[in-house]
């Protein structure tokens, strides 16, 4: 019995460690299935209780002369590891950067058609709005993730680390500014400070409500945004620099981690990545995308033809899910087109300039748990700028528009997703620009927040 016993012994050491299995993983395999009132999370079965193992390769065994399939542990998934859980999203909107670094001009443009003299200081101090109210809170006494000490030290840590890797990126790739100013614009330095403090704030309180990492992130956005609006930044360098900016908090707190262990750990950090295809995806979001018109051709008041040509799109977009279906919400963008003569020729000056304000109907088909079909339907109102150069002569315009859009979402995290879209525009000329209507096609992406 002893020899018996020890031999099956080793085998279940060798070969499976032991058998934990949950609950609701043991299911019943044509044998009579006892039910087993569990005292913990999970049944150890232990050695003296197991009569013989059907198969090496199975997971059936022989418990009290009745027969269970027990579903043992599997190998973690690349996608639901640390590295991955803390990498993917920085890394994405250093992607993002990236492929927006073509695109730069055209953003660009829309922020001199729009706000060209555009010029506020708000972004020196809401960069560090959030790792104000962090220390506030900790200060009033309201529980964080970690320890006076432990979170110290990890700021210590991210500070040291993100202000000489963004010093470096600055001299090493040497990009002018968009006001000409400087040679030294990527990556933006405000935008790098405000995620990093805004990811501070989220990692020690984000845990009290999302919303915590809402107000974080909505600051920090708006950093970079007006980074942009003062002509201070290329979009591409508030992509990245948002990126370090969360890559490098990471990092810090990897580093008080690796110190401090489980001591100063006031509350386990949860990973919230449960998606389900049936939450609801409210979002708030950042569009942008490359607007191309589908008209021939547009005239002015003295009947000069022009060609329009591909322009850019940019705005905010937001909307409430009553269901995982349907819900409402609103969009406000800035468009521009370009134009081209007779000669087939652009300036600065030839660009038909264009706000939409528009809401409306809302729609999501969920295909798995982290992706789904979007589409909207939008009415609204577009207010057109006037144009007057050499050789083109076009008034100012309102008019009715209508949107409608078919797109891809992806959630990178429960809170954080993406979405590649396709809008259709139509909007009522009245016959400026053309007899009946103008029609485009927007082709680009969002950055989303769900909440």
């Amino acid at each position: 019995m002893f020899l018996r016993n020890l031999f099956c012994c080793l085998l279940f050491f060798i070969f499976d460690g032991f058998v934990y299995a949950d609950s609701n993983d043991i299911i019943e395999s044509g044998y009579h299935l006892d039910t087993i009132d569990l005292s913990s999370e999970y049944l150890c079965l232990s050695v003296d209780s197991i009569s013989a193992l059907s198969s090496l390769d199975s997971s059936l065994v022989i418990v009290d002369d009745s027969l269970y399939n027990v579903e043992l542990p599997k190998k973690l998934k690349w996608m639901d590891t640390k590295l991955f859980y803390v990498t993917h999203i920085p890394l994405s909107l250093i992607s993002l950067g990236i492929i927006e670094k073509q695109f730069d001009k055209k953003t660009r443009q829309l922020r001199n058609d729009f706000m060209p003299s555009f010029h506020d200081e708000t972004d020196n101090y809401l960069q560090l709005a959030p790792v104000v109210v962090l220390y506030g809170m900790k200060a009033a006494g309201v529980k964080s993730r970690s320890s006076w000490s432990r979170m110290i030290v990890s700021h210590a840590a991210t500070v040291a680390f993100m202000f000489p890797l963004t010093r470096s990126l600055k001299s090493i790739f040497k990009v002018q500014r968009p006001d000409s100013s400087k040679p030294n614009s990527f990556p933006s330095g405000h935008t790098t400070t405000a995620f990093m403090t805004a990811t501070m704030l989220h990692k020690e309180y984000g845990y009290l409500s999302p919303w915590v990492t809402v107000g974080s992130y909505s600051c920090a956005t708006a950093t970079g945004l007006m980074r942009m609006a003062n002509n201070r930044h290329w979009y591409s360098d508030v992509l990245c620099g948002a990126g370090l900016g969360m890559l490098t908090t990471e990092f810090g707190y990897w580093i008080g981690d690796l110190l401090f262990k489980d001591k100063g750990l006031n509350v386990s950090d949860h990973r919230h990545n449960k998606f389900s295809k049936y939450d609801h995806p409210s979002f708030l979001s950042i569009c942008n995308g490359v607007n191309i018109p589908f008209n021939d051709h547009f005239y002015d008041k003295s009947g000069d033809i022009f060609s329009p040509t591909a322009g850019q799109s940019f705005g905010l977009e937001g909307a409430y899910y009553f269901s995982p279906y349907i819900g409402l919400g609103a969009k406000c963008c800035a468009t521009n087109i370009d134009l081209a003569d007779d000669y087939d020729t652009t300036c600065d000056n030839h660009v038909i300039r264009y706000c939409q304000v528009m809401s409306g109907v809302y729609g999501n088909l969920p295909v798995t748990d982290r992706t789904s079909f979007c589409s909207k339907l939008l009415l609204g109102h577009a207010h057109f700028k006037g144009l007057e150069c050499e050789n083109c002569d076009i008034d100012a315009f309102s008019v009715i528009c209508a949107n409608t859009e078919l797109g891809l979402t992806y959630k990178l995290d429960t809170h954080f997703g993406t979405r590649f879209s396709l809008n259709y525009n139509i909007l009522k000329s009245d016959n400026v620009l053309t007899e009946k209507f103008i029609h485009t096609l927007s082709i680009g992406g969002n950055i989303i927040f769900h909440f």
